[in-house]
């Protein structure tokens, strides 16, 4: 109560608390301490704003990236297998590299070929018209995707389109700018900046938002395929894909803050998540 007094106290010298803030804290690390969070939390009450910035403005339709809509098909996330860079502990988020290397280990493919399996169990359970399997075009997740299409095929599992799997990019890793190519412990220290702002690019990072916008906008375009529209029975999506892509995706199908992906379950390697239930439109 003491610090949102002090806070509003400050409002009408927001702009000179601006330039404070940026002097004294500096812009790449938002809030890697708690004492920064405070700072931060407390810059956001004395603009008017709350702590989590509303979506950028781009071009193209971006309500979908916090609006709630109505889904016909049944989402899944599905993270690679144990890769390559995942044994040698480092962040492989380029795609100039990771398209062509840091593929699936001998223990990953095995992983994919038994998340296949769950990704054929999962679609007769829910009775589904068939499968829609998209993958990242990394080599990790790539290998995934391959070992549960031909798991679906064998099973005698529909898919759309046939046999195949559709190479998303919007589904590629987020990119980790100065920490690419280096120790994975370096996550923790952007999950803290991704606490305080989903639109933060500390250290060149890509923002949470961005990755939200580019997933969400895939997910309206499968809604939208006149195929899948023309069938019964709704279809079962699974987005083979990275960690932080399928958490942040998450966060819009769970209704929460993208900046709060990090509280959501950790989704293990070769492991199978629903992202969504059936959801059949109004009459």
């Amino acid at each position: 109560a003491r610090a949102m007094a002090t806070a509003s106290r400050l409002r009408p010298r927001a702009p000179l608390l601006t330039l404070l803030l940026q002097a004294g804290f500096g812009v790449r690390c938002a809030c890697s301490t708690p004492q920064s969070l405070l700072i931060s939390c407390l810059f956001a009450h004395a603009m008017g704003e709350s702590s989590i910035p509303p979506p950028r403005s781009v071009p193209g339709n971006t309500e979908h990236a916090v609006a709630r809509v109505t889904r016909r098909n049944i989402y899944y996330a599905l993270r690679h297998g144990q890769s390559k860079a995942n044994v040698a502990h480092v962040i492989s988020s380029a795609t100039e590299v990771a398209v062509q290397k840091h593929g699936l280990t001998t223990a990953g493919k095995e992983m994919a070929r038994r998340a296949a399996s769950d990704v054929v169990a999962e679609a007769r359970k829910n009775g589904c018209e068939g499968i829609v399997l998209c993958s990242s075009d990394f080599k990790r997740a790539w290998e995934t995707a391959q070992a549960v299409r031909e798991a679906v095929h064998a099973a005698g599992v529909r898919t759309w389109p046939h046999n195949e799997v559709r190479v998303e990019i919007a589904l590629r890793e987020r990119f980790f700018g100065d920490f690419d190519g280096g120790p994975d412990d370096a996550y923790e220290r952007v999950w803290a900046d991704d606490r305080c702002s989903a639109d933060h690019t500390n250290f060149g990072v890509e923002s949470v938002r961005s990755v939200l916008i580019r997933t969400v906008d895939l997910v309206n375009q499968i809604e939208s395929e006149p195929h899948l529209k023309s069938t019964s029975r709704p279809w079962m999506v699974v987005f083979v894909a990275h960690g932080d892509v399928l958490q942040i995706l998450q966060t819009h199908f769970a209704q929460i803050e993208p900046s709060a992906h990090r509280s959501l379950p950790h989704l293990e390697t070769a492991k199978l998540r629903a992202l969504s239930a059936v959801e059949r439109p109004s009459a």
